[in-house]
């Protein structure tokens, strides 16, 4: 322990010596009535609900977090397969490009 700790605790317990009794009289019934009163109060929720409320939440974010990546790696799937789609089509710009050119000189 610290000189400043024993120093506070040597005072504290100097104090209480010197307290006259009806000081400690009343710091001890507003003490019993603090600690009666914490044991009184009632919760207007049913002791059962937090503990289902809590596991109902759990198990949503379990779902969720489980779900989650199997919708992500099926649309990457989709998404890769559109991409490679389009770039076969560049691939094929030139003829895309004289087949324009071929129809504008039948029709012009």
């Amino acid at each position: 322990m610290s000189e400043f700790e024993t120093h506070a605790r040597n005072l504290l317990r100097e104090s209480e010596q010197i307290m006259d009794q009806q000081t400690a009289q009343q710091l001890n019934e507003r003490r019993l009535n603090a600690l009666n009163s914490t044991v009184t109060r009632s919760s207007p929720i049913p002791s059962f609900l937090l503990p289902a409320a809590g596991m109902a939440l759990a198990s949503f974010a379990a779902i969720i977090l489980i779900v989650s990546p199997l919708n992500k790696q099926n649309s990457s799937i989709e998404d890769e397969a559109f991409l490679s789609e389009g770039i076969e089509i560049y691939e094929d710009l030139d003829f895309y490009q004289w087949l324009a050119e071929d129809e504008t000189r039948l029709r012009g």
